[in-house]
């Protein structure tokens, strides 16, 4: 009986973290549903010029990246007033070099591990932040030289403010 103990344990342990997530998820899509609506606030380039570009293949922030977004997010929120009704949009850009498949998901693992460092060491909510690649499909420079698939190599940090409280109709507990 004390399995059972623990599988019943286990069990409220999954259902408290679905629900949690199902919340996420719904603030995520109340946030997407608005983004139309929304006009960008600020923009981080995290490229070749900023000395803080992803060398080829590589998905690692370096830690001039790092300050660059510390230091934006020290910006943004100042002006915020703190950054709980920012919704930020981090975009993973790679230049030509490799099949479109392959670009695709080492943009989305370089706009990941930004994410990441976003929620874990700058406690922005995950709730507040939407990850997405766009492979190779937007380049800002000339991919046939070598500096202009530098700058392709990139993050971009969009932020969108009042996102998730605009257009939501008052209290979230009236949406559950």
């Amino acid at each position: 009986s004390g399995l059972e103990g623990q599988v019943q344990t286990m069990a409220g342990q999954i259902a408290a973290l679905d629900s949690r997530l199902n919340q996420t998820n719904a603030k995520a899509d109340r946030a997407l549903d608005n983004l139309q609506k929304l006009k960008v606030d600020r923009k981080l380039v995290l490229d070749m010029k900023q000395g803080a570009f992803f060398s080829s293949n590589s998905t690692v922030l370096t830690s001039q990246a790092k300050q660059e977004i510390d230091s934006f997010l020290k910006d943004v929120s100042g002006q915020a007033g703190g950054t709980s009704s920012l919704l930020i949009v981090v975009t993973g850009h790679t230049d030509n070099v490799g099949s479109e498949k392959y670009n695709y998901q080492l943009a989305r693992i370089r706009a990941e591990n930004a994410a990441s460092y976003l929620a874990s060491q700058k406690n922005i909510d995950p709730g507040q932040l939407v990850v997405m690649s766009y492979g190779e499909s937007a380049p800002v420079a000339d991919n046939r030289t070598a500096a202009g698939r530098a700058q392709n190599r990139r993050i971009e940090i969009l932020v969108y403010r009042d996102a998730v409280t605009v257009g939501s109709g008052g209290s979230t507990a009236a949406q559950r």
